[in-house]
């Protein structure tokens, strides 16, 4: 089961979260992991989350106001952090420094960097997806403007980094190949769609609308369907990383379930006072030891929990971590 382990508070309600991916090498065998929070308020902050099993669990912690509301971040595997919000300016920033800003035309819903780093998608208001080259992080190059016929409150590349997907008002999920930036497949759903990400194995997209689809990238077909109780809207949903064996789905009221994927059965119901209106599931990767995992949730109840996995008893009567290495909860 997934557990509270710390808490994070905010200044106004929380909009959007982000989890930093930094491999580990052979001069930084264990990376540090930070949490990245955006609010209403304009306000991102980073934090430095301690996995150690003593002492304290945040460190330090950095503050930038942005002139409006935060809706969405990114961290890029080197540590650089994209936000984007209702001031039209895609901030990129570097060791807590400001060091480009991308404008456009009108408010950012969405931003996420490529597998590579090479590229930053960003999409708004203004109904397109703009391809920014930030190979250069002070001198990005906008090298692809993809139109779409609404609003778009979501984008996310596939890990292979063939596939961008687009969602949005316009009910359709618009897939991207990112060789060419030309569209070459939509997913129609039966109102705007809210989320969505790829598995880590790039193979299925999980699609948040008023329901979640997984998808088949190899056939386009949905391969399963998840409501939630009372069939809410969805705001958020995320894969466990590794091998995506748990799927965590939000709704906008109040709730969200943790999923193993195998037969897609629900093996926790999570509840909090407030609206989860954001969440994201990364790890702390280390070259000696198994990675330290953490899903964060943001509401609008100015906080951010941080939960980890526990420890559950298999049906055999054995004693293993469902989640923190990524082995299915199926026999648990």
């Amino acid at each position: 089961a997934l557990m509270i382990w710390a808490s994070v508070e905010a200044d106004a309600a929380v909009l959007a979260v982000a989890l930093s991916r930094q491999a580990p090498t052979l001069e930084c065998t264990t990376p540090p992991l930070y949490l990245a929070v955006g609010t209403h308020a304009g306000t991102c902050t980073v934090t430095e989350l301690l996995p150690g099993e003593t002492g304290a669990r945040l460190g330090s912690t950095t503050t930038l106001v942005r002139p409006g509301r935060l809706r969405s971040l990114d961290f890029a595997p080197d540590g650089a952090l994209a936000c984007g919000g209702d001031d039209g300016l895609c901030a990129l920033i570097v060791q807590g420094q400001v060091v480009a800003e991308i404008p456009r035309v009108d408010r950012i819903y969405a931003v996420q960097f490529s597998p590579d780093a090479q590229y930053l998608a960003i999409g708004g208001y203004d109904a397109t997806v703009a391809i920014v080259d930030v190979t250069c992080r002070t001198a990005p190059l906008v090298v692809a403007d993809i139109p779409v016929d609404g609003l778009i409150s979501t984008v996310d590349w596939s890990p292979d980094g063939q596939w961008l997907a687009i969602g949005g008002s316009d009910k359709l999920c618009t897939l991207v190949e990112t060789t060419s930036w030309q569209i070459v497949h939509d997913l129609r759903r039966p109102a705007a769609i809210s989320c969505c990400q790829w598995h880590p194995n790039s193979r299925y997209l999980a699609i948040g609308s008023t329901n979640v689809v997984v998808v088949d990238r190899e056939t386009w077909q949905i391969q399963q369907e998840i409501s939630l109780e009372g069939n809410p809207r969805i705001n958020d949903l995320c894969w466990s990383p590794g091998n995506g064996h748990f799927l965590v789905v939000c709704g906008n009221q109040h709730s969200a379930k943790l999923l193993e994927t195998k037969t897609y059965s629900t093996i926790q119901d999570i509840r909090r006072q407030a609206n989860i209106t954001s969440t994201v599931w990364g790890q702390q990767e280390c070259l000696s030891s198994v990675p330290h995992r953490f899903l964060a949730m943001g509401g609008d109840d100015q906080k951010v929990l941080i939960l980890k996995a526990g420890l559950s008893s298999g049906a055999g009567g054995g004693t293993g971590s469902s989640i923190g290495d990524d082995t299915s909860a199926a026999s648990s």
